[in-house]
């Protein structure tokens, strides 16, 4: 009566493996119950949301003016700073922000979509005021 190890093993590995589908289907399964029962925020209450998490991650994500020890503003953002961070902490800043680059509820693939997207708003934001403060000039003379 050889016991054999190998086989041993190979059952023992194949009931864990199959114990943890089991868990992971109940863990989504509760998962799928729990986003039936919670109602889907409106773009005002993830606005909220948003604006609770914001300072979290202004402080761990970004970068420090060293002349004044502040965080930099997001408008001054690079891209590359941009993509340092999450997708849901990217579309968490346009949240808390207002911005209506993204839509929150079918967000772009990527990060670096979001960010270039964020990136060319603030550019387009930064081209209007210049235009606007040109046209104020011009007007006062």
């Amino acid at each position: 009566d050889a016991i054999d190890p190998v086989a041993g093993a190979t059952l023992a590995a194949r009931n864990a493996q199959t114990r943890n589908a089991i868990a992971a289907k109940e863990f989504q399964r509760m998962q799928e119950r729990l986003a039936r029962r919670a109602p889907e925020l409106s773009r005002a209450e993830w606005a909220v949301k948003a604006r609770k998490e914001l300072p979290a991650i202004e402080r761990s994500k970004f970068p420090v003016n060293p002349e004044t020890d502040e965080p930099l503003d997001l408008e001054d953002l690079s891209v590359e700073q941009l993509e340092r961070m999450t997708a849901a902490e990217l579309i968490t800043c346009c949240m808390a922000h207002g911005l209506l680059v993204i839509n929150p509820k079918a967000p772009p693939k990527t990060k670096r979509e979001i960010a270039r997207r964020m990136f060319d708003f603030f550019e387009g934001e930064k081209a209007k005021a210049k235009a606007r403060m040109r046209a104020e000039r011009l007007a006062r003379r």
